[in-house]
């Protein structure tokens, strides 16, 4: 066993002298579940760290299996998901059924879609990101062969005591606007006119406008 970790520590430290691209960001999200990305988060963190990518593959590979531990410092996954969305329900089911660690962001308000679209290009849920690359939509052909070129076990080999960390928001949610304070109306202004009936949009579900899944 121990001889093991130490190729796979070898192969990480090669692998991370030629890029420096991958798992850059070390965060702890506010469950206190430690996370790794090649892209910065976005919602609240409890910490960040910006550290080399050989760093943050040494610490990924000394708690997974060999091969496991190698796909998922080199290209680590995030989910992009929503509520209500059976879709998003089907890609997470995958993920975890193959075993492949993640972490999840949520998109609940409009600053969520807003930096979804600045992440991957598009407003539609459910997304995947591994490493660098975008899937949109949930294709469990197409995710499965980028999982497979990732090198990703096609079947489960976590640790049984292994915890997927809680979803968090992709974003903040933002704070309502205050009112500023009314003008003072002139003595001999016309009194002003009925309020115009405000305008009803049209239903949109759960998901902010804009939104897609």
């Amino acid at each position: 066993m121990e001889s093991i970790k130490i190729s796979l520590l070898l192969a990480l430290l090669a692998v991370g002298t030629s890029n420096t691209a991958f798992a850059q960001y070390r965060y702890v999200a506010p469950d206190g579940t430690p996370s790794f990305s090649d892209i910065a988060p976005v919602g609240p963190v409890r910490e960040l760290k910006v550290q080399p990518a050989r760093e943050a593959r040494i610490e990924i590979a000394a708690t997974l299996p060999y091969d496991l531990g190698l796909a998922a410092s080199r290209y680590p996954v995030t989910l992009y998901t929503s509520a209500d969305c059976e879709t998003c329900d089907q890609a997470r089911n995958y993920l975890k059924q193959r075993g492949v660690p993640f972490a999840e962001k949520t998109v609940q308000y409009d600053t969520d879609v807003v930096a979804l679209k600045k992440i991957i290009g598009s407003n539609t849920v459910p997304a995947m990101t591994v490493g660098s690359q975008k899937l949109l939509g949930f294709s469990e052909a197409n995710w499965s062969g980028i999982l497979d070129d990732a090198g990703y076990p096609k079947t489960s080999k976590l640790p049984r005591d292994y915890v997927y960390a809680t979803p968090s928001p992709l974003t903040t949610e933002p704070k309502p606007a205050t009112d500023a304070p009314a003008a003072a109306s002139p003595s001999n202004a016309a009194p002003a006119g009925p309020a115009p009936f405000p305008q009803v949009p049209p239903p949109s579900g759960n998901a902010p406008p804009g939104f897609h899944f």
